[in-house]
């Protein structure tokens, strides 16, 4: 059985809060290093993130999106036009392109 744990919903509201800002703040942060998979590639290609960052036009380990786009593998284009943006669909058809090619930080 899970235990009960009373907490004031204003102790709640705050920790949600606290929460999901640190989330996004997280998932800011690690937005251009996004399916780099070999560490020597991420060092030549982006670099130490101290911070936030643009994200790098080129990701050159990233051809497996633009193979998968290209053959339609697992009906990705299908199920794209409801997923994602115009940007990353635009940005999975050209090889060696960071799908969040284009965002600012």
């Amino acid at each position: 059985t899970a235990a009960t744990i009373n907490i004031p919903l204003s102790d709640l509201r705050s920790r949600l809060i606290g929460s999901l800002t640190t989330l996004f703040a997280a998932d800011s942060l690690a937005m251009p290093a996004h399916w780099y998979y070999d560490p020597r590639i991420l060092k030549r290609e982006v670099g130490l993130i101290t911070g936030y960052r643009d994200v790098p036009e080129r990701h050159s380990g990233n051809s497996i999106m633009h193979r998968h786009w290209r053959t339609n593998k697992h009906g990705i284009q299908d199920l794209a036009a409801h997923a994602i943006t115009e940007a990353g669909k635009v940005n999975w058809a050209q090889p060696n392109r960071h799908y969040h090619a284009g965002l600012k930080a």
